[in-house]
Order: structure tokens, then sequence, then C-alpha cells
């Protein structure tokens, strides 16, 4: 379970947009948040870790995450991940990477265009979470259930950078 926690971070780091953040996060202050989000994430509700990741990424405290907000996330998240990757467990850092991949291969400003329903440059958690169906389970478990995440809509935003990044997304697992 722990493995899977950083990727409510990338989920919305997926949401950037390439301009140059106000304040850029730095690599230390990722690590912080994702020491502190880990437990809330790995074992309370969806609900909890999404609000703690809106908080972190939401610089402005406006309840909506405009670009440059999202930017410095994935800037920071970019920073931490190649600073700590090969400490990570291989399977976490392979999702990081597919999220990193999926911002070259697709381009971030047609992955925020697609979630960004009202274009008003602002995402709202509505907005962002728009392909995923919360429930009482943590957030990694969620998006690990191929019945809870559309991912068909997900790979559909993606144009055809869903064409690659399609083979990387969870699949059903087999009865064991």
């Amino acid at each position: 379970m722990r493995r899977l926690a950083p990727l409510a971070l990338v989920a919305l780091a997926l949401f950037a947009a390439p301009q140059v953040a106000a304040e850029p996060l730095g690599a230390g202050e990722i690590g912080r948040f994702i020491g502190e989000a880990t437990p809330v994430c790995t074992f309370r509700p969806a609900a909890a870790c999404v609000e703690a990741g809106w908080s972190f990424a939401d610089r402005d405290g406006d309840g909506a995450l405009g670009l440059d907000e999202v930017h410095a996330v994935r800037d920071g998240v970019q920073s931490w991940f190649l600073g700590i990757r090969e400490d990570l467990p291989q399977r976490t850092a392979a999702g990081i990477a597919v999220g990193l991949l999926a911002l070259q291969v697709v381009g971030v400003e047609t992955l925020h265009g697609s979630y960004d329903a009202d274009g008003d440059g602002r995402l709202t958690r509505t907005e962002a979470l728009t392909d995923v169906t919360l429930d009482e389970r943590p957030l990694p478990v969620i998006l690990q259930d191929r019945a809870a995440v559309d991912w068909q809509r997900f790979l559909d935003r993606l144009g055809a950078g869903g064409l690659v990044v399609g083979d990387l997304i969870p699949k059903a697992e087999a009865a064991e």
C-alpha cells in the first residue's frame, strides 16, 4: 500500500501547465508533504487524501488550482523524484515515472484543457476528479480499481498519447 501513496500527488501534477511558477516547490518540501500524506492516503478514505493534496497544492488558498500552482507541484515532484527514485520501491518509481511520462508525451496544456470544463484556467476538485469515483477506500486502492476510474475517458483526454500511456495503466488483476 505504501508504494502507491505518492500516486495522489502525481495525479495532481498531471494537471500542470508549462509556465514558471511564482513560488516553486523544492524537492524537500515535496518529500515532507509525501511523508505527512502517506499515512492519510494509505489508511484513510480517499476524500482525506484528496483534501491533503489539494490543500498542499492550493498555495493561495482560493479552493481552485491555478496553472502556476499545479506547475509548481509538477516541478517539485520531478525534482524530488530525480533525487530519490533509486531509493523507491520499483513499483512506486514506475508509477511516478508513468505520470511524468504522460506529461511529456501528451503535453500538459492538452491534459489541463481537457479537465478545465468551464475554461476558466482554474481546476476545481470536481473538474480534476471527474474520471474518478471516490468512496471510503484509500485513494491508492481506488486508483487501482478499474471500476472506480474511467480509464477510457482518461485515455481519450490524452489524445494520441493515450495509445502509449494505455499500456501502462493498471490492468485488471487475474484471480488468484
